[in-house]
C-alpha cells in the first residue's frame, strides 16, 4: 500500500483512500487466487491415511484456517489500519 502513496510525479501524495483503494484493487485478485487454490490442494490431503502422511494430515487441517482467516484479514482488516493510522498523522 505504501508503493501507491508515492506515485504522483509532481511530488504531490494522493490521499490515503486513493492509495489503499488502489493496493487492494491491485493486488485482490493474486492474493484471493493463490490463498484458495493452496486451501483447495491442502483439503485434498485429508482424506489420506497413509503412515507417511502421518504427520502432513493435521497440518493440513490447521493451516487452511489461518489462510481462511487470512483472505479477509488482508482485503479488510489492513486497509482500515492503514486509514486509520493515516488519519492520525493527517490531524
Amino acid at each position: 500500500m505504501a508503493g501507491h502513496l508515492y506515485r504522483l510525479p509532481d511530488g504531490d501524495m494522493p490521499p490515503a483512500i486513493a492509495a489503499v483503494s488502489a493496493a487492494v484493487r491491485d493486488r485482490f485478485r493474486a492474493v484471493f487466487l493463490t490463498r484458495h487454490i493452496t486451501v483447495l490442494g491442502l483439503f485434498s490431503l485429508l482424506p489420506a491415511r497413509s503412515d507417511h502422511l502421518l504427520l502432513i494430515v493435521p497440518f493440513a487441517v490447521v493451516m487452511p484456517d489461518g489462510l481462511i482467516a487470512s483472505i479477509a484479514f488482508s482485503p479488510l482488516v489492513l486497509p482500515v489500519i492503514f486509514m486509520i493510522v493515516e488519519g492520525w498523522s493527517e490531524v
